[in-house]
């Protein structure tokens, strides 16, 4: 359950605000990183652009590296779609 473990840190004396609040920043900046590049992509993949998914994710990815790891998925089927089979079996997936 979602609540045993904050609890018994509360109860323990051991719950830590600062840490708490550092990884709810960090992960509420990842969800408005990703908004933004959905924001992007998103229109380009349903209208087949393809080739300009793959060159918005690449430019996303040269601000923040991450990217490249979450959207490799999306950057493989777009390359895939438009023909470039070779080149997205290439693109590197961490999954």
């Amino acid at each position: 359950m979602e609540l045993e473990e904050p609890l018994t840190k509360i109860v323990d004396g051991k719950w830590e605000t600062k840490e708490i609040a550092a990884a709810r920043l960090a992960k509420k900046s990842k969800e408005r990183r990703d908004m933004a590049v959905e924001e992007k992509v998103g229109p380009l993949y349903q209208m087949k652009d393809y080739k300009g998914v793959v060159a918005a994710i690449d430019e996303a990815a040269k601000a923040e590296p991450l990217i490249a790891d979450d959207f490799a998925w999306l950057k493989v089927v777009a390359l895939c779609n438009s023909g470039n089979i070779d080149e997205g079996l290439k693109v590197p997936r961490r999954c």
